[in-house]
C-alpha cells in the first residue's frame, strides 16, 4: 500500500517539483540577462555624463584659475604695500582652504554611496549564485 502511494506521489509530485525549479532557473537567468543588458546601457550612459562632467570640470578650473590671478593682481594693484608674491600667497591660501572642505564634504558623499553599492553588488552575486547552483 505505501509502495503504491510512494510510486504515485514519485509520478506525479516529482516532476512537477521539477518543472517548477526548472521554471524558477529559468526565469533567473531571464533576469539576469536583463540585469546584464541594463548594467550595460547604464555604463554607456555613465561614461558620457563621467565625459561632459570633466570636460565642464576642466573648463571651470581654468576659469577658476584666471579669477585667482585677477585677484592677486587686484590685491597687489589696490595696495602698495603688498607685493605680488604676498598677494598670490594670500590668494593660494584661501583657495586651498576652500579644497579642502569641498574635498572633505565629496570623501564622506563618496563613502556613503561605496557602501551603499557594495551591498546592491552583493544581492546580486546571491542571486547569481543561486542560479547556477545544480540540482
Amino acid at each position: 500500500m505505501f509502495n503504491s502511494i510512494r510510486e504515485e506521489l514519485e509520478s506525479t509530485v516529482t516532476p512537477i517539483m521539477r518543472d517548477i525549479l526548472e521554471d524558477a532557473r529559468t526565469l533567473m537567468r531571464q533576469e539576469a540577462e536583463l540585469l546584464r543588458g541594463e548594467t550595460a546601457r547604464e555604463s554607456k550612459r555613465v561614461a558620457q555624463v563621467a565625459a561632459l562632467t570633466l570636460t565642464g570640470f576642466l573648463f571651470a578650473f581654468a576659469a577658476v584659475l584666471l579669477g585667482l590671478f585677477s585677484i592677486a593682481y587686484a590685491i597687489a594693484a589696490s595696495a602698495d604695500r603688498y607685493s605680488l608674491g604676498v598677494s598670490f600667497s594670500v590668494v593660494a591660501v584661501c583657495a586651498a582652504l576652500v579644497a579642502a572642505a569641498v574635498s572633505y564634504i565629496g570623501l564622506r558623499k563618496w563613502r556613503a554611496l561605496v557602501a551603499g553599492s557594495g551591498r546592491t553588488f552583493d544581492a546580486i552575486k546571491d542571486g547569481v549564485a543561486w542560479m547556477r547552483r545544480t540540482m
